[in-house]
């Protein structure tokens, strides 16, 4: 995937993102087939350079990521206590090129959404080339949190990147 990479560096801008969901925001950046991948763990917005180039990998499977992220948030959150950060409800963006290939992807996202889990996260979706709308609405809490772009589609992209940052402003209602 080249447009994707190009699109997430634009969240290094400093006048998309403003100062305060740059403080704010640690960043994980997997990638996910078959197996996920972390390109990025928990950096510092501030602190990144260049955004690592995505690769496509094979078949889309949610399944791994959303069992991926139910563990990885947990203990993120756990470290981030410990190094005495404020804690808001975790923002999950997957970036999706196609719909699952596997059949229980849904259960998965169930158990990451389980609003009994402290930390449920809020996910937020950008489809690129063949994920279907109705598919980045049933994975994304929100209806408005679900864009389907086409590659290299910067305008639907840097939207995306801009509720992000109203999502960091306003997450500090949730605590």
């Amino acid at each position: 995937l080249r447009a994707p990479e190009a699109d997430l560096s634009s969240l290094l801008q400093e006048d998309v993102l403003d100062p305060v969901a740059m403080m704010k925001t640690r960043l994980t950046l997997l990638g996910f087939a078959e197996q996920v991948v972390c390109y990025l763990d928990l950096v510092d917005l501030r602190r990144v350079e260049r955004m690592p180039g995505l690769v496509s990998r094979g078949s889309v499977k949610f399944g791994p990521l959303f069992r991926d992220l139910r563990s990885r948030i947990d203990k993120d959150v756990d470290l981030l206590i410990r190094r005495g950060h404020t804690i808001y409800t975790p923002m999950v963006v997957v970036v999706a090129v196609s719909d699952p290939t596997e059949p229980d992807w849904r259960e998965t996202l169930s158990e990451l959404r389980d609003p009994d889990w402290w930390w449920h996260p809020h996910i937020s979706v950008l489809g690129l080339g063949k994920l279907s709308p109705e598919m980045a609405v049933a994975i994304a809490t929100r209806w408005e949190w679900a864009l389907v772009a086409d590659f290299g589609s910067t305008l639907q992209i840097s939207t995306l990147v801009a509720r992000l940052g109203e999502y960091v402003r306003e997450s500090e209602d949730d605590l």
